[in-house]
């Protein structure tokens, strides 16, 4: 696939994906529908793996890849665990509605304070 499409729109291509996977069960309540976006949105997510690690191992010198490796599954790790916290906070602050209508923007925002914080430099 990253020959075909490139790792760019592979990562991106998982974004939309993860906006459909967490979208569509807000807006429908049709099983097949919500089947099929699940099986959309998790076909991303190794696509996702692949492509980050293999431009890790291309971008990052090879003295330090051990290193970088470590701190971006400690950081994915410990992202992945602030989710459902967050999720859960707002869904008891807000009377459980706000995170089923909050989910389709929640990866585009994720990914652009992502982006914003890796375009810094020191």
């Amino acid at each position: 696939m990253q020959r075909l499409l490139g790792r760019r729109w592979l990562i991106g291509l998982n974004i939309i994906g993860n906006a459909v996977m967490f979208g569509v069960p807000s807006l429908s309540n049709n099983p097949w529908l919500v089947g099929a976006a699940g099986l959309l949105g998790s076909i991303g997510g190794p696509m996702w793996t692949i492509a980050a690690h293999s431009l890790l191992g291309r971008k990052v010198p090879s003295s330090l890849l051990g290193r970088v490796s470590a701190a971006y599954s400690f950081l994915g790790n410990g992202i992945a665990a602030s989710g459902p916290l967050l999720g859960g906070l707002l869904a008891k602050r807000l009377a459980y509605k706000l995170p089923s209508h909050s989910a389709p923007p929640a990866p585009f925002s994720c990914s652009s304070l992502s982006s914003s914080l890796s375009q810094r430099r020191p």
